[in-house]
């Protein structure tokens, strides 16, 4: 009845109500090429003979497709919930309908397998493709696979992707930071090409860059300490590149010890692995592609800059004994390399002074011998002095102090970096005793003066 033979099979004749039972062993036709054709005729005992052809047909073969689109995904050039993946080939009109490889379970692995169509040692043609888009298949050539006799036969492939092609430190060679100081800087430069990829005026978000700063000039591949790489950002694309850039400051080396540093670039498209940028060929080598050279400079010491005081210092802070304390002098303090820093105003003995830090305004601090001004940024503050209340009549003067100090010092022990001094005097006069005092004087004049006219008018 057609069917195909593939092992021994018993079947039985009925005629002239005689029944054959027989068995046709596979065996039989060892040997036999395809196409071939066996006739075979049974006699009854009534003379009626019955026949039956088999006819020697070709083993057929299924094959299963496997893409991997991993790396795919990871370049964002394929997404699971848009796209899909197709086979376009010699055996089914190249992919017209398109024949969609499906998806095994949540993993990047696309499946499909055909039915029993094709004999051993047929060669296929075939390619996969991308929402069955030529412009969107596999690079280079067309696959060519010849089929075998394994019944499980599967051909797997791995999406190829474009990778980085070239990648560089495009600038600067060398840079100079100033520890600390957020003014000194300096902008990093980088380039990346890929095929197809780059160049577009777009970012690709599957592209990573970043900057590594190494104390020791040796391969940027081994640099590998905790915050050693600080990300880049995309900036423009420069022909078919893409450049990226990061500023440094010198606030991001607070803690650095001056000295000579190196940098050099690192880039990784999607999870291929990372490669490393020299100045300003290409690929780092250490030869004709280097680090970059960054010097750290010690940052200058803060420096205090008084003004509105007279060169020979704040002079007649004066009051008469008992009528203390004296009218207040003043100064403007300010500072230059300044980054929120403990400053401590100590006032000379006999002398206090107070401070409109806190509120820059009309608002005073309480008289103290000792100001300490926390997270001082070096704008301009006054400080207000004055001769102490209850003093004995006497000349007094002294230098103010001010210092640069830590939180938790307390003068004149701790100093440290920078200082300056303000002169200040002033006097506790005696009183005038009272005889002398003006009013007495007065009185005695006008005694004096009628006791003359007194004798004036006697004369007359």
């Amino acid at each position: 009845d057609g069917d195909a033979l593939t092992e021994d099979v018993d079947f039985s004749i009925t005629g002239n109500g005689e029944t054959a039972t027989l068995t046709i062993f596979e065996s039989y036709f060892d040997g036999a090429d395809a196409d071939d054709v066996f006739d075979f005729i049974i006699s009854f005992d009534l003379g009626t003979d019955a026949t039956f052809t088999v006819t020697i047909l070709p083993l057929t073969f299924s094959l299963s497709f496997e893409v991997d689109m991993t790396d795919a995904v990871a370049k964002d050039l394929f997404d699971h919930d848009v796209d899909n993946v197709d086979v376009a080939g010699s055996f089914n009109n190249w992919g017209d309908p398109a024949q969609n490889l499906e998806r095994v379970g949540d993993t990047d692995i696309y499946a499909f397998t055909t039915g029993d169509i094709f004999e051993e040692g047929e060669e296929i043609e075939f390619k996969f493709r991308i929402n069955a888009d030529w412009d969107n298949s596999q690079p280079a050539d067309n696959i060519v696979y010849t089929v075998t006799d394994d019944e499980n036969q599967v051909y797997e492939y791995f999406w190829v992707t474009p990778e980085i092609g070239f990648a560089n430190l495009q600038w600067p060679p060398e840079a100079t930071i100033t520890i600390g100081d957020a003014d000194s800087d300096e902008t990093i430069y980088a380039q990346v090409w890929i095929d197809g990829v780059t160049g577009t005026g777009d970012e690709t978000d599957a592209i990573s860059v970043w900057l590594g700063i190494n104390e020791d000039n040796t391969d940027p591949a081994t640099w590998d300490g905790a915050g050693q790489w600080l990300d880049m950002a995309f900036a423009n694309e420069v022909g078919n590149n893409d450049e990226y850039s990061l500023q440094i400051t010198g606030a991001d080396f607070a803690g650095f010890d001056p000295g000579t540093y190196y940098y050099a670039t690192r880039f990784q498209y999607g999870e291929d692995d990372q490669v490393y940028g020299g100045f300003e060929g290409g690929f780092w080598d250490g030869t004709d592609n280097v680090s970059g050279v960054l010097t750290l400079e010690e940052p200058p010491a803060p420096e205090f800059v008084i003004s509105d005081v007279p060169d020979d210092g704040i002079l007649g802070l004066d009051y008469i004994e008992g009528e203390g304390p004296s009218e207040p002098g003043s100064f403007t303090m300010e500072g230059e390399h300044f980054d929120l820093e403990t400053v401590i105003v100590d006032a000379p003995e006999n002398f206090e002074v107070r401070t409109n830090f806190i509120a820059r305004e009309e608002i005073w601090s309480d008289w103290t011998d000792e100001l300490i001004l926390e997270n001082y940024d070096g704008d301009a503050v006054t400080i207000q002095v004055r001769l102490k209340a209850d003093l004995e009549a006497g000349d007094y003067d002294g230098d103010i102090l001010i210092a640069l100090g830590m939180d938790d010092v307390t003068l004149p022990g701790s100093l440290s970096r920078s200082e300056a001094t303000v002169f200040v005097q002033g006097s506790v006069q005696t009183p005038l005793p009272v005889s002398l005092a003006p009013w007495a004087l007065l009185v005695s004049l006008g005694l004096i003066i009628s006791f003359l006219a007194v004798r004036v008018l006697r004369i007359v």
